[in-house]
């Protein structure tokens, strides 16, 4: 009897906790991720595709899982046109930066939250290599906005990095190795 009552105990709570739990559902169309890079004098600024994402909220409007899944052929320049537009559109795509033809996606995946209000740990993706990262974000009106400073020296992007470089070089020009991912997922 005890263990009978120990079992529907079990289902009852195991119930709430699921009820509790919210999907996500991203409106894929309508969402965006936006990626910002600067240099010595300059920035450039474009877009990713999000091809996939999965998203569970708990209770109190917290991440609690999350998986979201870019695609890095989608990568465009969104601070250029023309020629210019192009050109580092496909350099960006090209083994110098992301490599799209071998590493079509890039992923961040969050399996439970950390328990602090709008943070996340989980782990970011890119070429195949994978990095935990702390991600900040804000839930609010069916919409999740959020922002991440990564280091591209952890995923293999060294590409006129002044961490590789000689003084003269560094002189002439370099990318700075952090860039910023910024991201609105607006709820279906």
């Amino acid at each position: 009897m005890k263990n009978q009552f120990a079992l529907i105990l079990a289902v009852i709570l195991c119930s709430n906790i699921l009820q509790a739990q919210k999907n996500f559902e991203v409106d894929l169309e309508k969402s965006s991720v936006q990626w910002l890079a600067k240099k010595v004098g300059g920035q450039h600024d474009g877009l990713v595709s999000i091809q996939k994402a999965n998203i569970i909220l708990n209770s109190q409007g917290e991440v609690s899982q999350a998986s979201i899944v870019m695609d890095m052929a989608s990568i465009t320049v969104e601070d250029l046109s023309g020629g210019a537009k192009n050109s580092l559109t496909n350099h960006l795509k090209n083994p110098d930066f992301f490599n799209t033809e071998e590493y079509p996606e890039a992923s961040f995946t969050i399996k439970a939250g950390n328990g602090k209000p709008g943070e996340v740990a989980g782990l970011l993706t890119i070429k195949d290599i994978s990095k935990e990262y702390t991600l900040q974000y804000v839930y609010k009106d069916n919409q999740i906005n959020g922002k991440l400073i990564i280091d591209r020296t952890d995923f293999d992007i060294m590409y006129k990095s002044k961490s590789i470089l000689d003084p003269k070089a560094v002189a002439d020009g370099f990318i700075y190795d952090d860039f910023t991912i910024t991201f609105t997922l607006l709820g279906k």
